[in-house]
């Protein structure tokens, strides 16, 4: 499972303690399973120690871990001939686009601050969704630009995020990251349509720069139909072939012939569940998984038939640039 020990497939938790920042308005929600024992005051008393610890756990800053010694997962040249294959897969029919990713294992002298770490990409990425979360002796971290929909009784929200393109050119040459880019917007109103009442299509193929990289943004809304669960947004939406490729089956297929390696909960979907068919999810993307002294990154590339191989090797090192920027601050 290279790292993944102690992540389930997937999970449904309720928080013990639960802090809600929206709107200059701040709510503190505790949650306990009922104890015929428990008095009002044991319950409360046992909230308050367990705010303290929450508040007694921040780190002091840290030192960076750096310097690491670094391991490509798989080498840049077997992973350039694998984008060459699915190219010539999709030459040959049946593939039109499949999502490739790369693996950076990174071993330091001291313990990755992955709090620290955290706090850094809360700084530098103030639009990206961040997640951390343990499991066993692993810690997942993530700053992820891409919502995958976030969901009221009254409106669904999706982004599409495809084709990706350094942020410091001025007049940049998009068309590839078009091709890229269509197939996922497509993809997504598909999948909304028999779901909604309506699907409208906004800011299309917008530019959406983050740091050192820029990502072709389209924004689709949607009216729910009555009763629609986000379960069931979420199963039609994912994966979306922004993270996954199309037809999606076969790409999955591709994918799992060829990619020799496990991609854990990179590319999965994170988020919160609420009432009234509230909902937000995100897709897991530039993450590192922590493990004491090691720290591993996942990135990836949408191949298309115009796929470069080495555009492409050069677009997965722009994505992992924002956590090796963060390992190293």
């Amino acid at each position: 499972q290279q790292g993944w020990q102690g992540f389930d497939n997937a999970g449904l938790y309720v928080p013990q303690l639960l802090f809600e920042w929206q709107h200059g308005r701040c709510v503190l929600s505790f949650n306990c399973f009922r104890d015929q024992n428990a008095t009002p005051e044991k319950v409360l008393s046992h909230w308050l120690e367990h705010l303290q610890l929450v508040l007694d756990s921040g780190e002091p800053m840290s030192e960076s871990a750096a310097p690491f010694c670094s391991t490509e997962l798989p080498p840049a040249a077997v992973w350039q001939k694998s984008v060459a294959e699915a190219v010539a897969a999709m030459e040959r029919g049946g593939l039109e686009k499949v999502v490739l990713t790369r693996q950076q294992q990174l071993h330091s002298h001291a313990p990755i601050p992955h709090r620290y770490m955290l706090s850094t990409l809360a700084g530098r990425y103030p639009g990206c969704t961040l997640l951390s979360v343990s499991f066993g002796e692993g810690v997942l971290l993530a700053a992820t630009p891409e919502k995958l929909f976030e969901m009221s009784a009254e409106s669904i929200h999706c982004d599409a995020l495809a084709g990706t393109f350094p942020a410091y050119v001025d007049q940049p040459d998009v068309r590839m990251e078009l091709y890229e880019h269509a197939p996922v917007v497509q993809a997504i109103e598909e999948a909304l349509r028999p779901l909604c009442n309506d699907v409208r299509i906004e800011k299309s193929a917008n530019p959406l720069s983050l740091q050192s990289l820029s990502h072709l943004y389209t924004s689709l809304h949607a009216t729910p139909r009555t009763g629609l669960r986000p379960l069931q947004v979420a199963a039609a939406l994912h994966p979306t072939p922004a993270v996954g490729g199309m037809p999606q089956a076969e790409a999955l297929a591709w994918i799992r012939q060829h990619e020799n390696q496990d991609r854990g909960w990179y590319t999965g979907a994170f988020g919160w569940l609420g009432d009234n068919q509230q909902a937000q999810l995100s897709v897991i993307l530039r993450c590192a998984l922590v493990h004491g002294k090691s720290a591993r990154l996942y990135a990836g590339a949408g191949i298309t038939p115009v796929s470069n191989p080495e555009q492409e090797l050069q677009e997965t090192c722009l994505k992992l640039e924002p956590m090796l920027d963060a390992l190293s601050a």
